[in-house]
């Protein structure tokens, strides 16, 4: 986690004038794997693609503890029970990337969202709690604080909503509908919801979703804000903080 996080922050922080496009997928609330195993059982430095040299120092999480060890032990001590040992690590990964936003000085401009990619007691299955999932988004300088969007969206309209944030015309169809214009307060959410005053795109090939991707970071300088998509699929609201 805190490897991801490090490689995170050294994207926000590259030397660029561009906007640019940040997917970051934190794995560790997930129970494929046990969470106390992963903090206890390895360090910083095992990663997935060989050994660190040394341990990641993070603002927000192992630079307050000078080590990767105790900033593992402090995941331990903050937490009542094992449940709370993924969402402590992700709540601390994502507080390192808001304050590189903000020590950049780009957190107001960047388009932050943050989302679960399912529920977790009826997983696999079409009931609420299976499909209804939490979604924040942050954008203080088009969208105000504590506002909402109560239609239920899509996970599969984030892409047409990022580009359309971005001021990105998709070069194919899509099947997405962007809520943007809804959450803004230019169109009716009920509008949004029975796709009037919007458009409605249809995708040709899955795999065309790599497009979408090098769309964003070649295309991007048309606008000066950035995109940062936290995943952690159907919405049932969407708040602004």
């Amino acid at each position: 986690m805190e490897w991801v996080t490090a490689e995170a922050i050294n994207f926000i922080n590259q030397e660029s004038a561009e906007p640019f496009f940040l997917y970051f997928n934190p794995t560790v609330p997930h129970g494929s794997n046990d969470v106390r195993d992963a903090l206890t059982k390895f360090t910083c430095r095992n990663v997935a693609n060989g050994t660190l040299d040394s341990d990641p120092m993070i603002e927000g999480m192992t630079q307050e503890y000078g080590s990767c060890s105790a900033y593992r032990q402090s995941i331990l001590d903050r937490s009542s029970s094992d449940n709370d040992l993924g969402p402590i690590w992700v709540d601390d990964s994502i507080g390192a990337l808001i304050n590189a936003l903000k020590k950049k000085g780009i957190l107001n401009n960047t388009v932050f969202l943050f989302q679960q990619d399912h529920g977790m007691d009826a997983k696999s299955a079409v009931y609420e709690t299976g499909v209804r999932i939490a979604q924040f988004i942050h954008y203080p300088d088009s969208i105000t604080s504590g506002s909402t969007l109560d239609s239920p969206v899509s996970t599969v309209d984030i892409a047409a909503t990022m580009l359309d944030f971005a001021d990105i015309e998709p070069e194919y169809e899509m099947d997405e509908v962007s809520w943007k214009d809804a959450a803004m307060g230019n169109v009716m959410q009920q509008n949004y919801l029975n796709n009037e005053d919007v458009s409605s795109l249809k995708m040709k090939r899955t795999d065309q979703f790599v497009v979408v991707v090098q769309n964003i970071l070649s295309s991007m300088r048309k606008t000066k804000m950035n995109l940062l998509r936290i995943n952690l699929d159907l919405n049932m609201g969407t708040a602004w903080i």
